[in-house]
């Protein structure tokens, strides 16, 4: 079932639900009508089988009938059915709508032309998600320890929350046959904190290169990069230059020009 089908059911459900609410809420109060209605029915019954059937009896009985009708159909209640009829006019034609929806679901997946179709889709969503995934950083690490690193770059400044530095890494990071997000981060996180895996000396895995911090451009300005230069460093390579820590060598034209 797709999300569309889900949402046309989720309202129907809303709906029915909310009608049995509001006829469940006026029930007994009709109820008792009905039962004073019947037991006026029942004494203006007995008073025309009398032989000596009193006109001003059955008069006041027949006005009673007609007060307690009116009780039955008040004005409120005309509005209530009306509500309620127009939700269930709703439901009908959302079942329809359910209807066709699932009839093209499963006439979408049946047919040969559909499986090429489906096929075909795949294929484009495969190409799509390479693409994606072309500008990302690969990593091998445990996805705690890609969160715990995420939490260490919230806490130097880079991020105003954990939550967005978990959803910086779900869109900008990537690792082999596992589809990051930022809730899988925050879960692995919290259950290597249960474990006593979090806090462990830094050496045993490797400081993600996130993004070009300022402190790396100033560094990286340090040894030789004009901003220009930057533009076409991936952090990984800025990070690698400012570890080893060896000047840029300037160009032969750079050199005639100074």
């Amino acid at each position: 079932m797709n999300s569309e089908s889900k949402l046309i059911l989720d309202e129907i459900r809303q709906l029915i639900s909310k009608n049995r609410k509001i006829l469940k809420s006026i029930e007994p109060e009709r109820k008792k009508i009905r039962e004073e209605l019947d037991k006026i029915s029942s004494l203006i019954r007995a008073e025309i089988g009398k032989h000596s059937s009193s006109p001003n009896k059955r008069k006041e009985l027949m006005d009673k009938y007609f007060v307690t009708v009116k009780k039955l159909n008040d004005s409120k209640y005309n509005i209530i059915f009306d509500e309620i009829n127009n939700r269930y006019n709703k439901v009908i034609e959302l079942k329809k709508k359910y209807e066709n929806q699932k009839a093209y679901e499963e006439g979408f997946f049946a047919g040969a032309m559909d499986e090429e179709l489906k096929e075909l889709k795949n294929q484009t969503e495969a190409i799509i998600s390479k693409k994606k995934n072309k500008d990302k950083i690969l990593v091998n690490h445990s996805l705690w320890a890609i969160a715990d690193d995420m939490r260490a770059k919230k806490e130097e400044g880079e991020f105003d929350t954990y939550r967005e530095a978990y959803e910086w890494a779900a869109n900008n990071i990537v690792k082999k046959g596992v589809h990051i997000t930022a809730i899988k981060l925050e879960k692995a996180y919290h259950k290597a904190k249960s474990e006593g895996k979090v806090g462990e000396k830094k050496s045993l895995k490797v400081s993600i290169p996130i993004m070009i911090t300022n402190q790396m451009r100033m560094d990286l300005s340090i040894l030789g990069y004009t901003r220009d230069e930057m533009k076409h460093l991936t952090p990984k390579e800025c990070w690698k230059i400012i570890n080893k820590g060896v000047p840029k060598k300037p160009s032969r034209e750079r050199g005639r020009s100074q």
